[in-house]
């Protein structure tokens, strides 16, 4: 198969998403390197090949391109956190980075189909003019599409938020975060704050692969008070996945009030 000219922008952009998301699942990027990545994969290389697609000729300014991308990937961004929350995938960034190289690949594959049958049409000369129509204009399929996914995407929003907050008619404002340290040794921080009124006395247990790390029994919080512990992690310690805190209201010892997770190449990519 021979590359045309004309599809080699299309093919450089899905190069340069696919090696972020290769950095991104290979742990290859620090800090600086992470932040550019992120801003590529969420704000520029989606938008960027769904344009390619979606407008093959396009003749748009190099303002209205930049609006275009960075909608466009945000819209992606929108439907991914959905997509990836509805089949109960962790947000982490490996899922998102899979989420963005399909996403990329795919629109790239049919940004170069559609510009090979756009290349079997009449080629228009420059001199030639677009005619104006008078009176009522029809929306263009592309329009129409455009305006289909910003209506489901505020519909699916609505739709999931009703459907929890029926579930979860008086959840109680109590937040549980398991982060990593700031020293120089494999630590982390485990900590709750209850912000309204709550029951009073938790357990908080941290586990990994069902092995107990460490437990804390009769925690009592008072409306904006803060509890919070550094406990050193072994990176050989028995059990796998993800280290994982649970939080038990002490009259209902079986039933997790809050969980949170934290993977250990999160505190050996530090």
């Amino acid at each position: 198969m021979i590359l045309r000219r004309n599809a080699m922008d299309v093919f450089l952009t899905v190069f340069a998403g696919l090696l972020c998301v290769v950095l991104v699942l290979l742990h290859l990027n620090n800090d600086l390197l992470g932040i550019m990545l992120g801003i590529l994969l969420v704000f520029v290389l989606p938008g960027q090949v769904l344009s390619m697609a979606l407008f093959p000729e396009s003749t748009w300014s190099f303002i209205e391109r930049v609006a275009l991308t960075i909608g466009l990937s945000l819209a992606m961004s929108v439907l991914g956190g959905i997509l990836l929350y509805a089949l109960k995938t962790p947000l982490r960034a490996e899922s998102w980075a899979i989420f963005y190289g399909i996403i990329i690949t795919s629109a790239g594959l049919w940004a170069v189909y559609r510009r090979q049958q756009m290349r079997k049409l009449p080629a228009r000369r420059s001199s030639d003019t677009i005619p104006i129509r008078r009176g009522l204009v029809m929306p263009r399929s592309w329009q129409i599409g455009l305006f289909g996914l910003a209506a489901t995407i505020i519909i699916s929003s609505l739709i999931l938020v009703r459907h929890y907050a029926s579930i979860y008619p008086n959840t109680q404002v109590v937040q549980l975060w398991l982060l990593p340290d700031d020293s120089t040794t494999p630590t982390v921080r485990l900590g709750a704050m209850v912000n309204q009124y709550a029951p009073t006395e938790y357990s908080v247990w941290l586990q990994r692969g069902g092995y107990t790390v460490e437990t804390w029994h009769h925690i009592t919080l008072t409306p904006g008070e803060r509890w919070e512990v550094t406990v050193p992690v072994d990176p050989n310690m028995p059990g796998i996945g993800p280290l994982e805190a649970y939080m038990y209201q002490l009259d209902q010892p079986t039933i997790p009030y809050r969980h949170v997770s934290l993977w250990l190449d999160q505190l050996q990519s530090k």
